[in-house]
């Protein structure tokens, strides 16, 4: 890949279930890394669900080479959270993830 492409900077983090002092637990997101990234064109898939059509978009996404980053982190990019859920590596160059954006619903 050419590096000119690694053009947007993310931030990666991992979660780390904690005691939230109430005998119940809660997740908090640690900072893992901060790398250059390429976001390639996104796929859409659409199923159904409990009788609804239900869509999904995931965007692939490659950086270099980290042997330290798994499904279930999270990217941040531009004020967006995607949620990474497959990671796989090209040689020891390249780690290669689809991620999928976490959508907030206004209550």
């Amino acid at each position: 890949m050419n590096p000119g492409k690694l053009n947007r900077k993310v931030a990666i983090e991992f979660p780390r279930a904690e005691n939230d002092g109430m005998g119940g637990r809660s997740v908090a997101w640690i900072p893992l890394c901060s790398v250059w990234a390429c976001f390639e064109k996104p796929a859409a898939t659409t199923e159904i669900q409990q009788g609804g059509v239900v869509s999904a978009v995931t965007y692939p996404v490659t950086i270099r080479y980290r042997a330290d980053v798994k499904p279930g982190c999270r990217l941040i990019y531009a004020g967006r959270t995607y949620r990474i859920l497959d990671v796989w590596d090209i040689g020891m160059e390249l780690t290669r993830m689809n991620c999928e954006e976490v959508k907030r619903n206004a209550p």
